[in-house]
């Protein structure tokens, strides 16, 4: 094929700019030299580091009348003679088969997996293998190796021409096939969040194109599969994001049930990151759709939402009059999952408020019903409860062995917030213990976590420790093991109810 390819890296941006700059100087390209920085990272954006493709741009603005935001504009449209030029002769020489690999490769705008482009396309599975290496051998696909996975990528200006030359229709097939893959996949492992980390950004990408192209079912199937990923995952932006795109969905379809599902989702997550104000605009929306459509289920879902929302401002006793029967609307309704998220509310409230006995009862249902669903991920919350009651009894080596229970649970399944309650519970543990250097290291490791996760009340709950063991360090007559009374909390921050 006679046609423009560069076999080179891609330059980083620094000397993309640089490049850009010496080429505009050479031509006198004016308008080039006088581009700020953002409007030069804008358009790394869209080329990327390939050096010709640097070339190319820098000669179509100095062809008059074009002008430095002009050829930007032409290049975000896919369209324009410098695609043409650089692109066209490649794409036509292609086999019907490679043009659709790489538009498959093209449509997820990060990388994409080989699975992904199998599960897009209907090429034999060994056939797709040997053209897919040619393609990155040829330069036309990018391959990053990383573990097991090889990840492939399209060029950012071959990915807008070859998306600019498929039909609606077929981009739509590589949605909706690519989209009931990944659904399968979550339903079948729906609490495998280590497994889902390659699919994330897939999935992300594809919730909102199927919201955004009225493919209303298959949105919220996919949202629905995969909320709970996220939600382990600790990708809390995402989920309040892809909650709305899934609200809007729901809405559109006169789906009252999703469409309070998916507010509750939304509302949680920003329970849990302490944004009160927002949650509670998402509990009211859900809350007047649960009572409009007088749906016991949903308004089971909708109370708990609330409950849980008081609770995490700091209201533990509010909160357990709020939840009050819900969990057995939630029973009743067949909804097993809402039902385990009351009782952990609820066990959470008693210990925030002191009373450690109900506090038993309630986590001993709460660990029955985890292990009945099964959800095996969620039996790490009531052990590690379990812990927590164990050294208010000073039962030490109890708390320390159902610590390493819960732990190996959060970490098989990849449970970020969790493990930061488990972390700051072993904290805890190592303090009434008389180790406190142990705790002020596990106490500084949480705080660290929660930042970059948002959880406040964890965090707070957190620097408090560290204060206390670096006292203990300091000062150590005064916090002695043989002394320490075990303390349900060092701050009035409530933690845990989901």
């Amino acid at each position: 094929m006679n046609a423009p390819r560069i076999l080179v890296e891609e330059l980083q941006l620094s000397f993309m700019r640089e490049l850009l700059t010496r080429e505009a100087r050479r031509i006198g390209a004016r308008s080039i030299l006088d581009a700020n920085d953002e409007t030069i990272e804008k358009l790394y954006r869209i080329i990327g580091g390939n050096p010709q493709a640097v070339e190319l741009f820098v000669q179509a603005c100095s062809r008059p009348p074009a002008t430095f935001t002009g050829v930007i504009e032409q290049l975000s449209s896919g369209e324009g003679p410098i695609l043409r030029e650089l692109f066209s002769a490649v794409w036509t020489g292609l086999t019907d088969e490679d043009q659709l690999i790489v538009l498959a490769c093209s449509f997820l705008q990060g990388e994409a997996l080989l699975e992904h482009v199998e599960a897009a396309l209907t090429v034999v599975s060994e056939l797709l293998r040997q053209r897919i290496e040619c393609l990155w051998s040829e330069g036309l696909i990018t391959r990053r190796e990383q573990g097991n996975e090889a990840y492939y990528a399209v060029t950012p200006m071959m990915r807008s021409f070859a998306l600019k030359q498929a039909s609606a229709a077929t981009i739509k097939e590589i949605r909706v096939r690519l989209s009931r893959h990944l659904i399968s996949k979550y339903q079948e492992a729906w609490e495998d969040a280590e497994g889902a980390i390659p699919h994330i950004p897939a999935t992300r990408q594809l919730v909102q194109q199927l919201g955004m192209h009225d493919e209303l079912h298959l949105c919220l199937d996919l949202f629905e599969a995969s909320l709970d990923i996220f939600f382990t995952l600790g990708l809390f932006d995402d989920r309040i994001n892809l909650g709305w795109t899934a609200y809007d969905a729901a809405t559109r379809l006169g789906d009252s049930e999703r469409a309070s599902i998916a507010l509750s989702v939304v509302s949680s997550t920003h329970s849990l990151r302490g944004e009160h104000e927002q949650a509670d605009r998402a509990i009211d929306l859900g809350m007047g759709i649960a009572t409009a459509t007088n749906s016991a289920r949903e308004q089971a879902r909708q109370i708990r939402c609330r409950g849980y929302n008081v609770f995490r401002a700091g209201d533990a006793a509010q909160a357990l009059q709020i939840i009050d029967g819900a969990d057995a609307t939630a029973l009743a309704a067949g909804d097993l999952n809402n039902f385990v998220d009351i009782i952990a509310l609820r066990s959470a409230a008693q210990w925030h408020l002191g009373r450690l006995e109900a506090c038993r009862s309630t986590v001993d249902v709460f660990l029955h019903y985890c292990r009945a669903i099964p959800w095996e991920r969620a039996i790490a919350y009531p052990v590690r409860e379990k812990a927590e009651l164990s050294m208010m009894d000073r039962s030490f080596r109890d708390a320390d062995a159902l610590l390493k229970e819960s732990k190996e649970i959060a970490q098989k399944y990849r449970d970020e917030r969790q493990l930061v309650r488990i972390a700051l519970s072993e904290a805890r543990l190592n303090l009434f213990r008389g180790r406190p250097i142990r705790a002020w290291r596990n106490g500084a490791s949480v705080v660290k976590a929660t930042q970059r996760l948002g959880l406040s009340s964890e965090g707070a709950e957190a620097r408090a420790v560290v204060a206390r063991s670096q006292r203990a360090v300091f000062v150590p007559w005064k916090w002695t093991s043989k002394f320490v009374t075990p303390t349900i909390r060092f701050t009035e921050m409530t933690i845990g109810g989901d």
